[in-house]
C-alpha cells in the first residue's frame, strides 16, 4: 500500500505514478485550476458517497490539488493533500479525523474560521539575516595608510569637480582606497578619536566601512573653545564651511544621525554659540530644528539653510556665496535660548 507520507521524498514522477495506481478514476480539476497542476481525484475515487447524498459530510464533488500558494488548511503542507473546490472540505493524509477518505487520507470539514483563515493565510518565507560584522580595531593606522596614498593632482581634479579646494578635503584627513578606487574620510566620536570610515566614491554615493560606524567629521587644528561652532550636514557642507574661512565647523553624516556625538563634542568643547547649517529641503530643516533641542542646555543657537536657489552650502559656494553673505544669513536668523520657567 502506498503512503504519501512515508514515500514523500520519492522522485516527484515516481510519487504520481504510485497516487495513480491507488486512485484509477482521474477527472480534471474544477475550471479555474492552473493546467500544470496534478490531477486530483473526484470524491468517488477518494472513497467519499456522492455529493448529492445526505450522508457526504462536505458536500462537495470536486477536488483540487494544494499548492504552494495555496496550502492545506489542515497540516499546512503544499503537497498531497485535496481542497474541495467550495472550500468546505479538506483531505489530509497527515492529519487523522473520524472519517476516512480511502486510500487518499483523512477528511476534514471546515468551518467557516477554516476556510476564512485558509483563504487569509500568509505566504511565510525564510529570511537569512547577515552576522554583524566584528569591530575593527586597525582603524588608525588605516586612515594613515589611506591619507599616505593621495595623489595631491588627482585631488585637485576630484575636489574642482564639487566646487571645494583641496586643502579643506585634506583638513578632513580624505584618503585614497586602492583597492576599492574610492575616497575616505576618518569619522571621529565626541572625543576626536576615529570610531569609522566613510567611503565615497566619485559618483557621490557613500557608505560606511563594515565593522565601524558612523561619527562625525572633525577637520584638522584644534576647535576653539568659546568660539561659534558651525555644525553641518555632511562631509562635502563641510569642506564648503572651510573653504569660506569658518575654522571652528563639524559636520554630521546626515540630517538625524550623531546627536550623541555632537553633544560629547560641544560639552567637552563649550561654544559660545551654535549654528546649524540645514539643507534646503522640508528633511534638512525639521532634522536641524530638532537636533537643535538637546543642544540648547550649552549654548544658544541658530538653525539657518542656504537661499532657496541652492539645496545646500556647497552648491551656495558655487553660486558665488561669500563668508560675509553666510554670516548676514546667521545674523538674521532668530536665535533659540534654553527656557527657564519658575514654579512656586
Amino acid at each position: 500500500m502506498y503512503h504519501p507520507v512515508k514515500n514523500a521524498r520519492r522522485p516527484l514522477a515516481t510519487a504520481i505514478r504510485a497516487i495513480l495506481k491507488v486512485i484509477p478514476n482521474i477527472e480534471p480539476a474544477a475550471s479555474g485550476v492552473n493546467s500544470n497542476s496534478a490531477r486530483a481525484p473526484t470524491a468517488a475515487a477518494a472513497g467519499l458517497r456522492p455529493a448529492t447524498s445526505p450522508r457526504t459530510e462536505a458536500g462537495v464533488g470536486d477536488w483540487i490539488r494544494v499548492t504552494k500558494s495555496r496550502p492545506c488548511p489542515i497540516c499546512d503542507h503544499t503537497d498531497w493533500c485535496l481542497i474541495s473546490a467550495a472550500g468546505s472540505a479538506a483531505i489530509c493524509p497527515r492529519t487523522p479525523s473520524d472519517k476516512r477518505a480511502g486510500d487518499a487520507g483523512f477528511l476534514h470539514k471546515l468551518t467557516d474560521d477554516d476556510s476564512r483563515q485558509h483563504t487569509q493565510r500568509r505566504r511565510m518565507r525564510r529570511v537569512r539575516i547577515a552576522a554583524k560584522p566584528a569591530p575593527r580595531h586597525d582603524l588608525v593606522p588605516l586612515d594613515q595608510k589611506y591619507r599616505a596614498a593621495v595623489d595631491v593632482g588627482y585631488l585637485r581634479c576630484f575636489a574642482g569637480g564639487l566646487g571645494l579646494t583641496a586643502d579643506s578635503l585634506l583638513r578632513l584627513g580624505i584618503g585614497w582606497v586602492a583597492e576599492y578606487g574610492v575616497w575616505s574620510f576618518p569619522m571621529c566620536d565626541g572625543a576626536g578619536n576615529i570610531c569609522g570610515i566613510q567611503l565615497r566614491p566619485e559618483n557621490g554615493n557613500r557608505w560606511t566601512m563594515r565593522g565601524t560606524k558612523n561619527g562625525i567629521f572633525i577637520p584638522t587644528r584644534p576647535n576653539l573653545p568659546d568660539a561659534r561652532l558651525m555644525i553641518c550636514e555632511g562631509v562635502s557642507d563641510t569642506a564648503a564651511a572651510l573653504d569660506l574661512g569658518f575654522d571652528n565647523v563639524i559636520g554630521r553624516v546626515n540630517c538625524t544621525g550623531g546627536v550623541e556625538l555632537v553633544t560629547e563634542f560641544v560639552r567637552r568643547t563649550k561654544p559660545a554659540k551654535i549654528v546649524i547649517m540645514a539643507d534646503r529641503d522640508r528633511a534638512g530643516i525639521d532634522g536641524a530644528n530638532a537636533f537643535a533641542t538637546p543642544l540648547l542646555v550649552y549654548a544658544p543657537i541658530h538653525v539657518v539653510a542656504p537661499p532657496e536657489q541652492a539645496k545646500d552650502l556647497r552648491e551656495w559656494t558655487r553660486q558665488g556665496a561669500t563668508q560675509a553673505d553666510v554670516g548676514r544669513l546667521i545674523d538674521a536668523a532668530a536665535v533659540l535660548r534654553l527656557k527657564v520657567s519658575a514654579t512656586t
